[in-house]
């Protein structure tokens, strides 16, 4: 398995591996209701055209094991982490620690100080051990669907 620069030609397989994980992983920890608003909060083509945007305008990387794409994740400029999706077989599997961890190399060599997300209560778990901190359990809507999430950050040592 490799990490590397997102490419565009990676979005299609990005979108249904978002689109997988959150009907099959997330759903242990939301409902059917709640994964269904997640995923069909846009349109596809409207997906499709605003994430390829922000991949390009944002440090997006991939981990890609025998030309597929297992899992992949964004930040922003300013040391926003938008996404961080693994492939649902690929669980478990440290590839959400190797993403994070070349995140976390950007952000330093960006002179950055913290990263912070919005965690599903999924990903939290995986969040705090990896030492960020929560800042706050938010409540956010989508569609008409509430769901909870939190507020984290990192704060990042310098080497």
């Amino acid at each position: 398995m490799k990490i590397r620069q997102y490419e565009p030609k990676d979005l299609d397989q990005i979108i249904e591996l978002f689109q997988q994980t959150v009907y099959i992983i997330n759903r242990q920890d939301y409902s059917a209701n709640q994964v269904n608003a997640w995923v069909n909060s846009t349109t596809k083509s409207t997906r499709y055209s605003k994430w390829a945007q922000e991949f390009e305008r944002n440090f997006t990387y991939v981990a890609e094991e025998e030309g597929e794409v297992v899992g992949f994740i964004d930040m922003t400029e300013a040391g926003y982490l938008d996404r961080l999706y693994v492939h649902r077989y690929f669980q478990r599997a440290g590839i959400a620690s190797l993403l994070l961890s070349e995140i976390e190399s950007t952000a330093r060599s960006q002179q950055l100080n913290k990263i912070t997300t919005k965690a599903s209560i999924t990903a939290r778990p995986f969040f705090e051990a990896q030492h960020f901190q929560t800042i706050k359990k938010q409540t956010v809507e989508i569609s008409d669907a509430k769901m909870t999430n939190f507020l984290m950050e990192k704060k990042l040592k310098r080497f």
